[in-house]
């Protein structure tokens, strides 16, 4: 509802202003007091002999494909001395997320003895460099075993980003093609790179990828019921075309050989 529309309701005029300021007389005091009790009662949770509010059971939900729950205790189990109250909870996060899988934690009490913990695990897009992984957002994180069968990509580390970005844009236009990317990296010039997972290199240039990409793959369907050969090489680098450089056939591997035996 627009504020023009509650002024013109009835009674909107200072009878409803008081009203409305009524209530802080009574919620500041009320906030003070409940700010006082809470400090009161860490403070006796942390000088008492025993707890007033003992930890006793953790609950640990969300997706648990490569981090193990063992893994996850390990990881908390230095923060959880004392009571509930006494908990930090933020210190206990940052270990959760100290772990290679884990993207993002979030922990929380549950009144009088429990604490829960939840966790989104990593998911990897592509293999980053030899002993990284990236995932779609472009955030880097290091495993110790590295999954297989993901692409590889491949840049400065300042262009990572970049580099991820631009493999969500190529590899939708791609597959609709039936092709997929092996390998995508940008060299320190800003020169693109693409190998599919068939085995063809395609040189893209430094700009205008998605166009470049797009204009070959537009011609694709023709080039393939013409040559009937599948491309080694395509160089996009031209403005207004493309270059291919196709992969020999059995036939003209042997006739090679038999030239060069000659």
């Amino acid at each position: 509802m627009s504020v023009a529309a509650l002024n013109e309701l009835p009674g909107a005029g200072s009878g409803v202003d008081a009203t409305r300021r009524r209530p802080a007389r009574w919620l500041v005091p009320a906030g003070l007091a409940m700010l006082l009790a809470s400090g009161m009662l860490w403070l006796l949770d942390r000088e008492h002999g025993e707890p007033l509010f003992p930890l006793r059971s953790v609950s640990l939900a969300g997706d648990f494909g490569h981090v193990s729950e063992a893994d996850l205790r390990a990881a908390m189990a230095p923060h959880l001395n004392g009571g509930l109250l006494s908990l930090d909870v933020g210190r206990i996060r940052a270990a959760v997320e100290e772990l290679a899988w884990v993207r993002r934690a979030s922990v929380r009490r549950i009144w009088p003895h429990a604490l829960a913990i939840h966790i989104e695990e990593q998911q990897p897009l592509a293999r980053w460099g030899e002993a990284g992984l990236v995932n779609a957002s472009g955030q880097l994180f290091t495993p110790t075993a590295m999954p297989e069968g993901l692409p590889r990509l491949a840049g400065p580390s300042q262009r990572r980003e970049a580099v991820v970005g631009a493999y969500n844009a190529l590899a939708p236009a791609l597959e609709e093609y039936g092709l997929a990317i092996d390998a995508l990296s940008v060299d320190a010039r800003g020169a693109w790179t693409l190998k599919l997972a068939g085995g063809a290199r395609i040189e893209l240039g430094t700009h205008s990828l998605e166009a470049r990409l797009g204009r070959y793959l537009g011609a694709l369907p023709r080039l393939r019921r013409q040559a009937g050969r599948v491309p080694e090489r395509v160089d996009l680098r031209y403005p207004n075309g493309f270059a291919i450089e196709w992969k020999a056939t059995e036939q003209a591997r042997k006739q090679e050989d038999n030239r060069a035996a000659q």
